[in-house]
């Protein structure tokens, strides 16, 4: 559908050589959606900024369940490529419009992501309080290995991943993330 859209609207030339890209992105931004994972749960820089420094949680996933194996091999988890140069996608029908979602610079490398880009439904899911549309994709409860809660969590934070373990009857393993007091690592103790 994005492929047919781009290659009409340059055809017809609403597309210009200096804004091709950028609409480009515009139409992938409203047409799929991007689940981020990352293949480590013990870097850093990771906690210090997607936890706010050990106040958040931490989401750890089975790669083996079948949620992550999708028949189509592009919905599948893939490794994010790191480069300090930008690619370039060609527009054509046998070109996947998500292609260019799964690379970014070498400065992010430490993250070592990995990243499912699937079509949106054209309905959302929900909306934000802002009114935003919210397009949300199920994860069964058993492709969840591990929680794992950072020692700066606030008990409401921590009651609450309790609460939901036990609600959804998850069969995962809970940890608290500290920094090590003698090396430069996070260290991970049962919850």
């Amino acid at each position: 559908y994005i492929d047919e859209q781009m290659i009409r609207a340059k055809a017809e030339g609403f597309l210009g050589p200096e804004d091709h890209e950028a609409k480009a992105r515009v139409a992938l931004d409203s047409n799929v959606g991007v689940f981020s994972l990352s293949r480590t749960k013990s870097n850093l820089l990771m906690w210090a900024h997607y936890t706010e420094d050990f106040s958040g949680f931490v989401v750890g996933f089975d790669d083996k369940h079948p949620f992550f194996e999708a028949e189509d091999l592009r919905d599948r988890p893939r490794p994010v490529a790191y480069s300090s140069t930008r690619r370039t996608y060609p527009i054509h029908r046998e070109h996947d419009p998500r292609e260019c979602l799964f690379e970014k610079p070498l400065e992010w490398a430490y993250e070592e992501e990995m990243r499912v880009a699937r079509f949106l439904p054209e309905k959302p899911t929900k909306f934000s309080e802002m009114g935003q549309a919210l397009h949300l994709f199920e994860v069964p409860g058993e492709a969840i290995s591990e929680i794992i809660v950072g020692h700066k969590a606030e008990l409401e934070m921590r009651e609450s991943v309790m609460d939901t373990v036990d609600s959804w009857n998850l069969d995962c393993e809970l940890y608290t993330a500290l920094p090590s007091g003698e090396r430069y690592e996070v260290e991970f103790r049962a919850f």
